[in-house]
């Protein structure tokens, strides 16, 4: 009986001893809780920080914890209080946590951890001996959250560093500042693991030149630590450099950040030969990007051998000056002071040929993305690259007609206007190439490429059958390219036909859905002047009186009046008031008609009417002053001559309902003045 009771209170006892380790481990575990909540919370102090470490009892139990990560996350994070956690647990540094990266916490990491931590204890870590323990890139440690903060003050950075310098060569996915799940866990498309270095140079302020010294001295080798970027060969990784180098580009106003870059230059010139996942140099990255600076380049130009770092081509056999030339949205003046240290350091690279997309010099690249002062700059270092074709013979003329400016066409035009008559190996014009881009786009440059050769809207081109034709018309038709369809038209109105010399006309666009839209305007243009072909040229009754005459009257386009006067070649027509068709041409304010008239009919300029009126007079009565100036090119003859009512040109013009305040009445003022000055 007496054994029994005693067996029966020694089992009570530690029945109750039990409960009371329970008990007491809950209340520990509910205090951890506290402090981690605490840590993360907007009312943080230094006091209160103290007040809930000193009620843990087990200690360990903060191994698993994540207090340390949240108050390095939290904005009101301080020196001393980091400073405090470290001297109450003596290993903080080097707690781990995953619950940063996207990766679920689960109740099986707490025996690895505490083991973990055991291992960190029996082995006491310096900073000049860091263990060289390989951690897994799901977990991170406090410095890496607390260098990825930017209110963390620098001073716990590197305070964090010096109590964990093996922390600084472990890479971990780290997905602060990403948008987070509705488990609480933080996702990362990219998933890029980073060192602390990583993380510190990726802050947009409060990034300190000493503070980034301190982290490569404790760890040298974070400088060529990088992650193997998914989807890329082992060999491509994202390395601080080119963590810095985005931050520069992205913030070039941050001076301090230059002298960061200078200072990992200085340390290991090599990591300008870091490559990303195209294969590209930091210099390659500067010239694609949208910000940058020349004082950028240079520094990476100056900091390895200047030849080679130019001229070593990325994955699609780009150099830095083809993406350079790509470039559309970096700022003009940049791209230009870029552009001639690059030039500068590598003369040769304005002859290196890529072998992507058939694109071959900078030049082909710059004719399509920029304007005329960047291209002259490629030409003036490389002439002979005007009259050099790509994998299609495509020369960059024919380059800027597809999706150059109007300005960079004129620009090489002027520098090579032999381009004008060059085809592709395919057959393609500029014509056709400049038809083939968006409508309405394409307008200006169709309307110089036949002012300087009208005789390309008479050159056909393969269909893609192979065995039809396409008048370039025709093509402007087919794309309901409106504005290019008049253009066409009045140049070689012919092309409306099927054939030469046919009497039937080519089909209309099919039917395009919504008023008003480019394909309605393009079928209407094309009936209208149908009508009017039907109306004034092919009438059987081309005895009318005065058919010219009654087309001007009838607004018709120069393309329709061109087809009446190959059947009709009379010009010596007057009406009843002794007008002939100029006359009329200048009265109406064709000068589609009025230029092609004088071209024809130069002596129809000094033939007065009834009234005495010249061409020139009715164009300045009316107030046309385009017209007005295109007559005075050709002949100023009538300028001093007054008209019936004593009236010189200039007196009818001053008294027209012209808008006096445009730039193209200035201009036939002046003209008028300058052929007959006034005398006094």
């Amino acid at each position: 009986m007496k054994v029994s009771n005693i067996t029966t209170l020694f089992t009570n006892k530690k029945s109750c001893a039990s409960a009371t380790k329970q008990h007491h481990g809950m209340d520990n575990n509910n205090n951890v809780r506290i402090l981690e909540e605490y840590c993360a919370s907007d009312d943080i102090s230094l006091d209160g920080l103290r007040e809930k470490l000193q009620q843990i009892t087990q200690p360990i139990a903060l191994a698993v914890s994540h207090f340390l990560h949240e108050l390095c996350l939290n904005e009101s994070v301080t020196h001393d209080m980091v400073q405090l956690v470290l001297d109450s647990i003596l290993y903080a540094a080097h707690y781990v946590s995953n619950r940063y990266h996207g990766v679920s916490y689960n109740d099986e990491d707490v025996d690895r951890y505490e083991a973990e931590q055991k291992e960190a204890e029996d082995k006491s870590p310096s900073a000049e001996s860091p263990r060289k323990r390989k951690c897994s890139s799901d977990r991170t440690f406090p410095i890496h959250l607390a260098a990825s903060n930017v209110h963390c003050p620098n001073s716990v950075v590197e305070l964090l560093a010096k109590s964990n310098p093996s922390a600084i060569g472990h890479l971990s996915k780290l997905t602060v500042g990403h948008s987070s799940s509705k488990d609480g866990h933080y996702k990362d498309e990219k998933s890029l693991e980073k060192t602390p270095l990583h993380c510190y140079l990726s802050r947009t302020s409060n990034l300190q030149l000493d503070t980034v010294k301190i982290l490569v001295d404790l760890c040298p080798e974070s400088l060529k630590l990088g992650t193997d970027l998914p989807y890329f060969s082992a060999d491509i990784s994202y390395f601080p450099i080119h963590t810095i180098m985005d931050n520069i580009m992205d913030n070039p106003e941050v001076e301090s950040h230059y002298d960061i870059l200078r200072y990992l230059i200085s340390l290991d010139p090599t990591i300008l030969l870091c490559k990303d996942e195209l294969e590209q140099y930091p210099v390659h990255m500067v010239c694609r990007h949208s910000i940058s600076s020349a004082g950028l380049v240079q520094i990476l130009v100056d900091g390895v051998g200047i030849k080679y770092y130019t001229n070593v081509p990325d994955c699609n056999g780009y150099l830095p000056i083809h993406l350079l030339c790509k470039n559309e949205v970096m700022g003009k003046g940049v791209k230009l002071d870029v552009l001639r240290i690059l030039i500068d350091a590598n003369p040769d690279s304005l002859q290196f040929r890529t072998h992507w997309n058939g694109i071959s010099l900078p030049i082909h690249y710059a004719s399509q993305f920029q304007d005329p002062v960047f291209c002259k700059m490629l030409v003036d270092g490389y002439p002979d690259s005007l009259r050099v074709g790509d994998n299609n013979s495509c020369l960059p003329f024919h380059l800027a007609c597809d999706k150059g400016s109007i300005e960079t066409v004129k620009y090489l035009y002027e520098a090579n206007q032999e381009c004008i008559n060059k085809s592709t190996r395919s057959g393609v014009n500029p014509l056709y190439l400049a038809l083939a881009r968006t409508p309405g786009v394409e307008h200006e440059i169709i309307k110089f490429l036949l002012q300087r050769d009208p005789e390309l809207a008479t050159i056909a081109l393969p269909n893609v059958d192979g065995d039809h034709i396409l008048l370039p018309l025709q093509l402007a038709c087919k794309r309901n390219a409106y504005e290019s369809m008049k253009l066409l038209f009045d140049t070689y109105p012919t092309a409306i036909y099927t054939e030469e010399g046919s009497e039937e006309f080519i089909s209309i666009p099919g039917t395009a859905e919504g008023s008003g839209s480019a394909a309605e305007r393009s079928r209407g243009f094309l009936r209208r002047q149908m009508y009017d072909i039907t109306r004034f040229c092919n009438s059987k009754d081309l005895a009318f009186p005065l058919p010219h005459h009654r087309a001007v009257k009838s607004d018709v386009t120069l393309g329709v009046f061109k087809l009446l006067t190959e059947k009709l070649p009379q010009h010596e027509q007057y009406d009843h008031e002794k007008k002939t068709t100029l006359h009329l041409a200048c009265e109406y304010g064709n000068i589609g008609i009025v230029k092609y008239l004088v071209q024809l009919y130069k002596v129809d300029l000094t033939v007065p009417d009834s009234d005495g009126n010249y061409p020139l007079h009715l164009a300045c009565r009316e107030g046309y002053c385009d017209i007005i100036n295109s007559l005075l090119e050709a002949n100023t003859v009538s300028v001093s001559i007054k008209n019936s009512d004593k009236k010189l040109p200039i007196e009818l013009l001053v008294e027209s309902d012209c808008d006096q305040d445009c730039l193209v009445y200035t201009e036939a003022i002046w003209r008028l003045l300058v052929a007959s000055p006034p005398t006094f």
